[in-house]
């Protein structure tokens, strides 16, 4: 780094990968890319699965110098996921960046594969857990099974999209 007149250099970070529009497998690995001039403190990287109204931290501090980290998707469907990388000097953000725009997180079925749901106790109504699985051309019957509840649950199905309360095909 080198200052002008005096000038202290500017810190500077772009996220490029995710940066949104990608759609990725939960629980699979991808490389989370930006880059940087000028940092000196430890960079961080969190996840909203939210479009940036929360974050959660998914590293711990990163060398001034990373281009990149190695992260392990959470276990969540999302199509309102963000990434954050930050310049931490110890007190406040020096500099920082986001996805540009949302990506998505899917979670995939494996036929005769029980898979967990993450839903708390006492969950809000409006609250939603997505799962995809794909059948093959064809197929004339799927069944999907809940178990192990011991409140309310519906299941909502829609073809090739997210369902809703409005819009979905059973």
């Amino acid at each position: 780094a080198f200052t002008v007149g005096g000038e202290v250099p500017c810190h500077m970070l772009r996220v490029d990968d995710p940066d949104g529009g990608e759609t990725f497998a939960a629980g699979t690995s991808t490389t989370v890319q930006w880059t940087r001039a000028n940092t000196a403190g430890s960079l961080f990287v969190y996840f909203s699965p939210d479009a940036g109204a929360t974050w959660n931290q998914q590293s711990g501090a990163l060398s001034a110098t990373a281009t990149s980290w190695c992260w392990t998707l959470p276990e969540e469907a999302t199509n309102l996921g963000r990434v954050f990388v930050g310049e931490w000097d110890g007190s406040a953000w020096k500099a920082t960046d986001t996805s540009d725009a949302d990506f998505n997180v899917q979670v995939f079925l494996l036929n005769g594969v029980a898979r967990a749901g993450n839903l708390p106790a006492g969950a809000a109504q409006s609250r939603w857990d997505y799962y995809y699985f794909d059948l093959p051309a064809g197929t004339r019957l799927s069944t999907v099974e809940i178990l192990g509840l011991s409140g309310d649950a519906d299941l909502y199905v829609r073809k090739g999209s997210w369902p809703n309360l409005a819009t979905y095909d059973c």
